[in-house]
C-alpha cells in the first residue's frame, strides 16, 4: 500500500488528499512523499478510516489496483497477547502478527535492525557500589 501511494501521488497531491479527508496534513510528520505517504498510512490505521482512503484512492487513481481494506492488517491490532502469527502478503510484501514479545521488528522498504544486548552503563567514581 505504502509503496502505491507513492508511486502514484507526488507530495502535493498527498496534501490535496488529506485536505479531501478532512487530515491535518502539517500535523502528520513524515519527509518526503513516502514518509508523508506512511504517516497517512498509520493515522487512518489508527482511527479505523483506512476503507475511506482507499474509496477516495480509487476515485483518485482509478487505473490503481488499489488492495481490499478487508485484506490489509492493521499492524495496530497486533497484540502480545495473540500467540497465533499471521501472514499477510500485499503488493509483495510479506507483513506477519501476532506475539511480538522479544522479536526485533523492521517495516519499510530498506529498513535494518541491529540486535543485541544494551551496553551496561559506565560506572561513574561517585557512584556508590
Amino acid at each position: 500500500m505504502l509503496d502505491l501511494l507513492t508511486r502514484h501521488f507526488n507530495l502535493e497531491e498527498l496534501r490535496t488528499l488529506c485536505f479531501e479527508l478532512g487530515i491535518p496534513f502539517d500535523e502528520l510528520g513524515g519527509q518526503g512523499v513516502r514518509g508523508v505517504a506512511r504517516e497517512l498510512l498509520l493515522y487512518v490505521q489508527r482511527r479505523d478510516r483506512l476503507p475511506e482512503l482507499l474509496a477516495t484512492l480509487r476515485v483518485e487513481r482509478p487505473s490503481v489496483a488499489w488492495p481490499d481494506a478487508t485484506g490489509l492488517p492493521s499492524m495496530m491490532a497486533a497484540t502480545t497477547d495473540d500467540p497465533t502469527p499471521t501472514v499477510f502478503h500485499v503488493s509483495g510484501d510479506t507483513i506477519q502478527t501476532g506475539n511480538i514479545t522479544d522479536s526485533v521488528v523492521a517495516l519499510g522498504q530498506g529498513a535494518s535492525v541491529v540486535s543485541g544486548k544494551s551496553p551496561r552503563p559506565k560506572k561513574h567514581k561517585d557512584d556508590a557500589p
